[in-house]
This record gives structure tokens, sequence and C-alpha cells, in this order.
């Protein structure tokens, strides 16, 4: 359950806006952090006075012991580069990439108490979501996520 919880966003792009918006009406509480601080308020003022708040990616990083969920949204693991993590404490942190960027972005923090995680997941979600609207058949996702992580796998 996500009402009420305060959770980063980390990027302020068209994957953010969708994120954003599930999480908004999830009840959420958002802190939008990105490089531009412009564009993340731009984003952000969409949403009225709801109580969301944008920061940008270093001020996010200095307070993101505040959340309880974060989601990277930036590409920053597809040019091989990460942030500097403070200590997670055990609390999620979720990238919307899957695969070598998101195991770029996403180990340094695991290093440092993050429960991480990738977006391979949401990806099969999708697709599975959209073969069912297609053809009236729902597929089975853990097959297909599993699936997914062994090809994911035998390319590295």
């Amino acid at each position: 359950p996500l009402h009420g919880r305060t959770v980063y966003v980390l990027g302020a792009g068209g994957s953010a806006r969708a994120v954003l918006h599930a999480l908004d009406r999830a009840g959420a509480h958002v802190i939008l952090c990105n490089r531009t601080p412009e564009r993340a308020e731009a984003l952000i003022s969409r949403y009225g006075d709801r109580g969301h708040e944008a920061l940008t990616l270093q001020d996010g990083m200095a307070s993101i012991d505040r959340a309880d969920l974060v989601i990277n949204t930036t590409s920053l693991g597809h040019s091989g580069t990460t942030l500097d993590w403070q200590d997670g404490a055990g609390k999620p942190l979720y990238d919307i990439s899957y695969g070598r960027a998101a195991a770029t972005f996403l180990a340094p923090a695991a290093l440092k108490g993050w429960r991480t995680g990738d977006g391979l997941g949401m990806l099969v979600a999708q697709a599975a979501r959209s073969f069912e609207l297609w053809f009236g058949v729902r597929p089975d996702r853990g097959s297909a996520l599993a699936r997914c992580n062994e090809a994911l796998e035998a390319a590295t």
C-alpha cells in the first residue's frame, strides 16, 4: 500500500510522468528529484496542491533517508553511472530499467543496504496485459519473467 507513503521519484521525463500519475492516484506523497529542478516543478504543478514536492537531484539524494520507496526513472545506468547512496536500511529501490543498465545503477545502492529491484517484471506485466487485450488470453507472467531473466543472464 502506497497511501501516505513518501516516494522519491528520480527523473522527470515521460516515464516519471507515468510513475507520478500512478503514485498520485495511490495517495502517495511524491518527491520528484531531477537534475533540472524547473522540469520537476513543472511536472509536479500538474497535480495542484496535493503536497508533492520537487527537488534537485542533489538535494533529493541528501534527504533520501525520508523515503519509504525510491523509484529511478533516469537513464543514468545506461551511461554506466549511479549516484552516491546513503545507507538504505533495507528500504526498497526500484529502477524501471533492467539488465546491465539497472545492475550498474543498483549495485552500489545494494552495497549500502537498499533492497533493489529492476524493471523487468514491469516490462513483462505490460507485455502480458497487451497480449491479453489483443488476444483475449492471459499469459503466465511468472514463466515469462523466468524466461526473460534466463535470456538476460545468457546475454551477459
